[in-house]
């Protein structure tokens, strides 16, 4: 009987060991897994005032977004469902992520209170710096508890650009795992930017001025991400170079007669919070404003309309510059022309036909163009130049302008000095 149990006891003891061998190795072999998935991911933030190192260990899933852009950030990676909270909706959500929108509950009109806030048992938290501030919730109480708070450096950084959106959202597939829908998403945003370049690359700078508010004084952009985006579509801030340090500031209107924009970019907050100060009130307010008067954009109704979430960091930058585009070219050149302009370009691109440059041409043709503006004569060039570059093998000539390609010559008998670029 003894000598059963001591090879009872033996095999139990045995088989402690090789469960407890084996659990080594599971251990191992999840942390190896871990490991491989890329996590610990971790970062440096700046949370009111004081430098604070954040990481998580596993990709979060009870995530509160404490503002709209960072909230449509996730959205944009497809992250709904690792979301419990979102807070401060200032204007309507952007379209194409409203159904994702309206999976995840909205746990304040502006902040949550701690309480409510911690009651969802978040395990991370994103937002401008503002909400885990005095304002909102101080960040000591949220990291207290152990959650991590990432604010996109996009929204902190003075001299951000889109790259620096693009690297944010890239942070974000880092921290939930998602990097290839990340990276999908960056390329797709830089080929929507590339085609809009192209078009207008030979486009002259525009000087524009960014107004956002008054409360006696204009307030405007200097500099960081809007001036810096801007420039991507050939739009220059008038007061970039103005000597203040800043993103955002008070300016006055005699700087702004003084800078003397061609255009002027309106913040419409219509349908938001703030919807007291729409686009048509700006508008009619600029144009009653006697010392403005003389000021270009005013005197030839250049006024551009943009949320302000469209030129601030977020997923709406490239959709609004591709508009913005586009809109500056029709003031200048009107719409049919600038369609007809844009299917041209498309030829030259290996996107027509040699048949469909002819029957623009044509189009043109049969117009009475005595006196012609410069409008139809920047149509007229644009299409003999494609045709030359397209089909530059075949004599061509325009009986408008004399534009005409044979062997291997461009001649048109157009006085340069009569239109203005």
């Amino acid at each position: 009987m003894k000598k059963w149990l001591k090879k009872t006891a033996a095999a139990g003891l045995a088989a402690l060991l090789l469960a407890s061998l084996a659990g080594c190795g599971n251990d191992a072999k999840k942390a190896e897994e871990g490991k491989a998935a890329g996590y610990p991911v971790t970062w440096t933030e700046t949370l009111d005032g004081k430098e604070v190192t954040a990481s998580v260990e596993k990709a979060p899933s009870r995530a509160i977004s404490m503002s709209q852009a960072t909230t449509e950030m996730m959205l944009a990676l497809g992250l709904e469902d690792k979301m419990v909270g979102t807070a401060m909706k200032e204007e309507d959500i952007y379209p194409p992520l409203q159904a994702s929108y309206d999976k995840v509950k909205v746990l304040a009109e502006k902040w949550p209170s701690y309480e409510t806030f911690m009651a969802e048992k978040p395990d991370f938290a994103t937002g401008w710096e503002v909400p885990f501030t005095k304002r909102g919730i101080p960040a000591d109480s949220i990291t207290a508890q152990g959650v991590p708070i990432y604010v996109p450096s996009s929204m902190q950084k003075l001299d951000a650009d889109l790259d620096t959106v693009f690297d944010d959202m890239m942070k974000l597939g880092a921290i939930f795992g998602v990097e290839p829908k990340a990276q999908e998403w960056v390329d797709g945003q830089k080929k929507i930017l590339a085609g809009v370049q192209e078009k207008i690359k030979d486009l002259p700078k525009k000087r524009v001025f960014i107004y956002d508010a008054s409360d006696g004084k204009p307030f405007t952009a200097y500099k960081g991400y809007t001036t810096n985006i801007l420039k991507l579509i050939g739009a220059e801030n008038v007061m970039a170079d103005a000597g203040v340090d800043k993103t955002w500031a008070a300016t006055t209107w005699e700087s702004v007669v003084a800078a003397d924009p061609e255009y002027i970019i309106i913040a419409d907050y219509s349908n938001g919070i703030r919807n007291d100060d729409d686009f048509q009130k700006k508008v009619a307010a600029i144009k009653e404003n006697p010392q403005l008067a003389n000021v270009k954009a005013v005197k030839e109704n250049h006024f551009l309309k943009v949320k302000l979430s469209e030129i601030t960091p977020g997923v709406r930058t490239v959709e609004a510059l591709k508009r913005l585009a586009e809109e500056i070219t029709v003031l200048v050149h009107g719409r049919e022309n600038y369609e007809s302009a844009v299917a041209a370009s498309g030829i030259l691109f290996g996107q027509g036909t040699k048949e469909q440059l002819q029957s623009l041409d044509e189009a043109l043709d049969g117009i009475d163009t005595s006196g012609a503006g410069e409008e139809v004569q920047f149509v007229e060039i644009l299409l003999g130049l494609l045709f030359v570059l397209s089909f530059g093998d075949e004599p061509y000539e325009d009986g408008f302008l004399g534009l005409g390609f044979s062997d291997d010559k461009l001649s048109h008998n157009l006085d340069k000095n009569t239109i203005k670029w």
